[in-house]
């Protein structure tokens, strides 16, 4: 018998894993704010911020907006039916042209620009 391998995940890592997990489970919540964000961390919202800053260089909610649109821009690559609207819903946004603007600064192109862009390289 052989013991498991033994795997150590940094502190780190863990705070990373677990900030995703909770923007990810709150996708369906538009007003999930950086106070309830914090809350959900079990620290203040100050800590928190200065943590996400120090690793991922992002404020709170810039940490928010980016996990939506990565998450929106996946939803688009896999073409599940889902229109641009539908999709900016399910991530949490409540406004078309603010997740268009956001999607834009993101990514370069408009969220069907983006597509289309994938498309022609042959990414999709």
């Amino acid at each position: 018998m052989q013991p498991s391998e033994i795997t150590a995940t940094s502190y780190d890592e863990r705070f990373l894993t677990r900030a995703l997990e909770i923007v990810e489970n709150s996708f369906e919540e538009s007003g999930f704010s950086t106070e309830a964000f914090a809350g959900e961390m079990h620290m203040s919202r100050m800590q928190l911020n200065r943590k996400l800053q120090a690793l991922t260089d992002l404020a709170t909610g810039e940490f928010i907006r980016c996990v939506r649109l990565k998450r929106a821009a996946q939803l688009l690559t896999k073409n599940a039916g889902s229109t641009i609207i539908e999709i900016a819903y399910q991530v949490g946004f409540t406004s078309h042209s603010y997740f268009a603007k956001c999607f834009r600064q993101q990514f370069g192109h408009a969220p069907a620009a983006y597509v289309k862009v994938l498309d022609t390289k042959g990414v999709l």
